[in-house]
């Protein structure tokens, strides 16, 4: 199964008025802590998952690929096709599951579990960790 996470940086310095929207840093507290976090996701889970893909825009492959040299064995710039409000930072995810062709577990940035994902029981998945497995089958998604 394909491992992948994604990264849209236009809501990441977007400091949005209302509270609920806001995701300026990430929604980190600091841009340093955003930044730590998504570099320790990678780094334990490439250990386990070294085919690792994150789907971002062209200031995240320079941030993440040239200046952080995170090992990402793929790094696809399609999110620079959105051009939305920040606020609609969710629809980053969305789209980049449409673009995938094979069932695939998107980990969130955040998340940094470090064994064997397929070990994981059904209530740790709901539960611990922010994981979303989709399976494509005959083009119809199913969770």
């Amino acid at each position: 199964m394909k491992i992948i996470q994604s990264f849209w940086t236009k809501p990441l310095f977007a400091d949005e008025q209302n509270i609920y929207q806001n995701r300026y840093n990430g929604g980190w507290i600091n841009y340093r802590y955003c930044l730590l976090s998504m570099a320790y996701s990678c780094l334990t889970i490439s250990k386990v998952y070294p085919e690792l893909e994150i789907y971002t825009d062209d200031y995240g492959l320079q941030l993440l690929g040239e200046e952080l040299c995170l090992p990402y064995k793929v790094f696809h710039a399609d999110l620079n096709a959105i051009d939305l409000d920040p606020a609609l930072w969710a629809y980053a995810k969305m789209f980049t599951y449409s673009l995938q062709q094979e069932s695939f577990l998107h980990v969130d940035n955040e998340n940094s579990r470090t064994g064997n994902l397929n070990e994981v029981s059904k209530e740790e998945w709901h539960s611990r960790t922010r994981l979303t497995v989709i399976f494509l089958h005959n083009n119809t998604i199913a969770s």
